[in-house]
């Protein structure tokens, strides 16, 4: 399996908030089945910031690790606090062989908020995986993954299969598409070949859940392939899912402050914990072997 996209640690955005305890909590769930290791990342004042305030914030932040650690037997947590911009210390934190989780303030008076604009620039440009988790709504399970057959599909698919194996749930594979709309108005497409059409990407879809089940033959594994709106039918299939994850192709440019459309519109949507996975950057994919066809809504 790709050893650039497993997860060593999840490292949470820390405040103290309602918010940053939601995500502290998914955390540890993520974390618990393999007794891994949750740090708490609080980027505290700026520069004028008093070094009494400063060993305050440190003193506070080493209390609540303990206390979460005292909760969760088996998982470490630990806690770490510097001066900065938010986004900016936590964008330096990122690597592949980690997970950035960051709470959601509040998704009821503006789409998007604090906690969620946050969480989306990191989406979009962080080197490892970056998770969006909303205030809990209750006991949620399975984990769904939206598929294109691109690269940030197959790794989006492998990490998606590693969460559900971890968690011990079902891995749901999504692929929505759409019939082309050039000329859809004045020229129906005919019956023969939206068949055609259905029937390339049910082979999308196969193709991935081949690649899925002989890397995780232990897993459990459904997929179905969905015509429309594309985030709309990774929303529709997502409802009471623990999990949901999307691929990110890397970018140097655009790619560093944007996701893409499928992407941001799944993110600014739901209401259940997610994660956007970026591929390789481009010269990295290009010294690799090719990767097979597979899964997730991509940039």
């Amino acid at each position: 399996m790709d050893a650039t996209n497993r997860a060593e640690q999840t490292v949470v955005g820390w405040d103290r908030s309602p918010a940053a305890h939601a995500a502290l909590a998914w955390a540890i769930d993520r974390e618990r089945p393999r007794n891994g290791t949750v740090t708490l990342f609080w980027v505290f004042g700026d520069i004028a910031t008093s070094r009494h305030d400063l060993e305050t914030a440190r003193t506070l932040a080493a209390k609540d690790a303990q206390l979460a650690m005292e909760s969760a037997p088996g998982v470490t947590v630990l806690s770490e606090v510097v001066l900065g911009e938010p986004y900016d210390r936590l964008l330096s934190r990122s690597e592949p062989g980690s997970l950035i989780a960051v709470g959601v303030h509040d998704r009821t008076a503006r789409r998007v908020l604090r906690g969620a604009s946050i969480g989306l620039r990191l989406a979009a440009s962080a080197p490892g995986p970056v998770a969006i988790v909303p205030a809990s709504r209750g006991e949620r399970e399975g984990v769904v993954v939206g598929v294109d057959g691109s690269e940030a599909s197959l790794n989006a698919a492998r990490f998606a299969a590693r969460e559900a194996e971890r968690r011990g749930e079902v891995l749901t594979v999504i692929h929505g598409w759409l019939e082309p709309n050039i000329w859809l108005d004045a020229f129906p497409l005919e019956p023969e070949f939206l068949l055609q059409l259905q029937e390339a990407h049910d082979l999308v879809l196969d193709q991935c859940l081949a690649i899925i089940t002989h890397e995780f033959p232990d897993l459990r594994v459904s997929g179905r392939t969905a015509r429309g709106h594309i985030p709309r039918s990774i929303l529709e299939a997502s409802p009471s899912a623990a999990l949901v994850v999307v691929g990110s192709q890397s970018r140097r440019l655009v790619g560093r402050t944007l996701l893409g459309s499928v992407s941001h519109e799944v993110m600014l949507n739901l209401e259940v914990p997610a994660v956007v996975v970026h591929s390789p950057a481009p010269d990295a994919a290009q010294t690799s072997s090719p990767s097979r066809t597979a899964a997730a809504a991509t940039t």
